[in-house]
């Protein structure tokens, strides 16, 4: 929004007030005992909270049941800024309820509704600020400590939170569920934890919940330390999460695991994730990238939930589908058993990966341990000084190409031209490959599997499938050193039937 003369009003708050024009509160403290606080309705307005204090009747001492209603309330405005407000003992400190561009800057909603002694579950959307169906929004430099959620967004769209501390928090510090497209960056996120004493999950209490259809989200360079879990994407509901990107945060001690995610699609690039009982835990994760993350000192300080197989690990891949999945670059390093683990179970393995460029070293057990895999393309590791074999192969374990590559060798870029996801029974689809590019101009070799048992190792592939079905279809392309790969799907249906 863009700077603009106002003219202020200077007013006293009253419980129930609405406020439709721009004002500067006078400052004070407000004692709001019914939990009724004030509502803003509008266009184009500044609220001015000038440091006034409102108290709703709750505080932790006096019992959960204490906290009532909610501080603020936005609905259905636009162009608002609130800023300058200090809201406690409330079940809600802000509500913001259908509403577009409104600027959310230093405010302080800490002290709202909080339940350490939850049991499982998410239970009320209370705490700091609760958003729905909001766009185009700004949330800076507000805090929302020792609340149960911090920051919870719902059905909520290209919306940027910046440099925000929601801490302390006694479920989750930033929930995201059916939010889309929102950019995340330098925020204080840490301590979404609510667990007692010999608990192990932590009760899904975490510092960042990605769920319900929240796609294409940026995170940037936020503390997500301490939490039950760092990063939870989780698919309860059946609903998966994806397209999200994560940068640069760091998800250490947390008491389960520093990432975990049950949705495809997802990126993982330069995070740090340590001192937690697993570093990455990852299932029903196909298409997914993990690249130059510092992954160590897992299971060490923390080491709940060991597998029975390998106890804990670095990066946990098993008890969920990996389809075409990439491990690039990562440094795991000095973690309470293997560096990388992986497997699903047999008759549907963790399928068609690359492993190269990682670091993987001083683990107590093996670099990486295999069991339930498919075609697994493995080169350019430095895989030294752990406590097993460099690379433990399992049960159910086949088509593991291992490659001795010199330093600084560099992959190919594989690319793919598909004629059609979707195609009738009989039709001809086309994969081509011809694309695909080295970046030291060396002949590149093709290997497809497409599905359905048939293998093909040109660059352009014409196929007809003669079974109706859902297929998965991978291709690795290799300059004879490193290799990349494309994954894609491919639905054939029988005339008459789509």
């Amino acid at each position: 929004m863009n700077e603009r003369e106002y003219k202020f009003t200077f007013v006293e708050p009253v419980p129930g007030m609405c406020i439709g024009k721009s004002v500067v509160l006078k400052s004070g403290v407000y004692e709001f005992s019914s939990g009724e606080g004030i509502i803003i309705r509008g266009e184009n307005i500044t609220i001015d909270g000038n440091g006034a204090i409102f108290c709703g009747p709750g505080s932790l001492d006096k019992g959960t049941k204490s906290f009532k209603g909610t501080g603020i309330i936005i609905e259905r405005s636009k162009n608002i800024v609130l800023k300058n407000f200090v809201v406690k003992g409330f079940q809600k400190g802000l509500h913001v309820i259908e509403s577009d561009n409104i600027i959310i800057e230093n405010n302080d909603f800490s002290d709202n509704f909080t339940d350490p002694e939850y049991g499982w579950g998410d239970g009320e959307p209370y705490g700091a600020i609760l958003m729905e169906y909001c766009n185009g929004c700004t949330i800076k430099n507000n805090k929302g400590n020792n609340v149960w959620n911090g920051l919870n967004l719902r059905y909520c769209y290209e919306n940027e939170v910046i440099e925000n501390t929601f801490s302390h928090c006694s479920n989750v510090c930033l929930l995201l569920w059916g939010s889309s497209r929102n950019v995340v960056r330098n925020n204080n996120l840490s301590w979404g934890l609510r667990i007692k004493p010999g608990e192990v999950h932590a009760r899904d209490s975490a510092c960042l919940l990605v769920e319900h259809g929240s796609n294409d989200n940026r995170f940037y360079n936020n503390d997500f330390t301490h939490g039950g879990d760092g990063i939870f994407i989780r698919s309860l509901d059946g609903v998966i999460s994806t397209g999200n990107y994560f940068e640069g945060n760091n998800c250490s001690y947390a008491n389960n695991n520093a990432i975990e995610c049950w949705s495809p699609g997802n990126t993982f690039v330069k995070n740090i994730a340590n001192n937690s009982s697993y570093g990455f835990w990852m299932g029903g994760s196909d298409h997914t990238l993990i690249q130059e993350n510092e992954i160590a000192y897992n299971g060490t300080n923390f080491h709940n939930a060991p597998e029975k197989d390998f106890g804990n690990a670095g990066v946990a891949v098993v008890h969920g589908s990996s389809n075409h999945f990439k491990l690039i670059g990562n440094n795991i390093h000095d973690n309470n058993g293997p560096g990388v683990a992986i497997g699903f179970k047999k008759g549907y393995p963790a399928y068609h990966w690359i492993i190269q460029h990682n670091v993987i070293q001083n683990n107590t057990s093996h670099g990486i341990y295999l069991r339930d895999s498919k075609w697994m393309n493995i080169g350019g590791n430095i895989i030294k000084g752990n406590g097993g074999e460099e690379i433990y192969y399992g049960q159910n374990v086949s088509d593991i190409f291992v490659r001795t590559v010199a330093p600084g060798e560099q992959a190919p870029c594989a690319r793919v031209k598909v004629s059609a996801h979707v195609i009738p029974l009989g039709a001809e689809v086309v994969f081509d490959a011809l694309g695909s590019t080295d970046p030291e101009g060396r002949e590149l070799t093709y290997r497809w599997e497409l599905g359905d048992g048939t293998i093909a190792e040109t660059a352009v592939v014409r196929h007809r499938y003669e079974r109706p079905g859902f297929y998965k279809v991978g291709l690795t392309v290799s300059n004879g050193k490193l290799a990349d790969i494309v994954g894609l799907e491919i639905y054939v249906y029988k005339h008459g039937q789509y």
